[in-house]
């Protein structure tokens, strides 16, 4: 958490430690030693050493080729138009090509529209659709080597491999 004030190194600070995280109060020389990359106008940061950030997209891929290799089978771009159950089981799910899975397992993958998917099996499901307003810049000047959060403009800048993402 990068911060213009020390007021706001503080409250970050005495946020992280009210959760049990580990936090320290680094000076802005101390951010320039770290992270060489980092040329920003600041009075410090509130760091997590513990803390970490994975490339979403990668996250994602491996995890599918991982569930791939043990049976699990995608169907994209597929609208479920029912979901017929048994005691609280999924039967069989119909799509809009009138093709039916039978039994098994099922994971919703809706994204934005999954709390409306559940509707069709009478099921909350407590979730609300998000939109997040980003840029990413590939092959920036100069690539920083930690995720920082600029907190009082309430910007956060992620370094994913070769491009630096604002957020």
């Amino acid at each position: 958490m990068l911060s213009n004030t020390e007021q706001g190194l503080t409250k970050e600070i005495e946020k992280g430690k009210n959760l049990g995280i580990s936090a320290e109060v680094l000076s802005a020389d101390d951010v320039k030693r770290m992270d060489s990359q980092l040329d920003i106008n600041i009075v410090g940061a509130a760091y997590y050493p513990k803390d970490a950030h994975i490339h979403p997209g990668s996250l994602i891929n491996n995890l599918k080729s991982v569930i791939e290799a043990r049976g699990v089978r995608f169907s994209y771009n597929t609208e479920v138009t029912d979901i017929e159950t048994s005691d609280e089981q999924i039967q069989a799910i119909t799509t809009a090509d009138e093709q039916t899975y039978n039994g098994g397992n099922y994971i919703n993958f809706a994204g934005a529209w999954s709390a409306t998917l559940m509707k069709i099996v009478n099921k909350k499901l407590l979730i609300q659709a998000g939109k997040e307003c980003s840029i990413t810049l590939k092959n920036p000047a100069a690539q920083p080597k930690y995720c920082g959060i600029l907190s009082e403009k309430k910007v956060t800048l992620t370094p994913m491999y070769n491009s630096l993402r604002f957020g």
